[in-house]
């Protein structure tokens, strides 16, 4: 019996494998059968680094008419979740730049 109860990561597959995850460590984590891993992590948990990624592939989608791509478009999810005032203004300016629906931003989360 583990000493500390499995926790499965969270995301989708394509985050956790941008984050740094092995496909075995995901796969692992998935049937609750690691409670932990020594994936090198990348640092895209950090707020500040979620703002610099969207605002760079705000300046490359525009132009063509793309949109984000769902990874990061979930990076920033995470952050307004967690309440991050930074990642609010940019989920906010998003919208207002029609690249993000208004309607699907957790409004009950927002900070006061």
């Amino acid at each position: 019996m583990p000493t500390v109860a499995p926790r499965p990561l969270r995301g989708t597959p394509e985050l956790l494998a941008a984050l740094g995850h092995a496909p075995g460590c995901i796969e692992l984590s998935k049937q609750g059968s690691i409670s932990s891993c020594d994936c090198a992590i990348a640092p895209l948990e950090d707020p500040a680094i979620v703002v610099g990624m969207v605002i760079r592939l705000v300046r490359m989608v525009r132009p063509i008419g793309a949109s984000l791509p769902d990874v990061v478009v979930e990076l920033l999810f995470r952050q307004l979740l967690a309440r991050e005032p930074a990642c609010w203004v940019i989920a906010d300016w998003l919208v207002d730049l029609g690249l993000l629906d208004s309607q699907i931003l957790p409004d009950a989360r927002r900070p006061k």
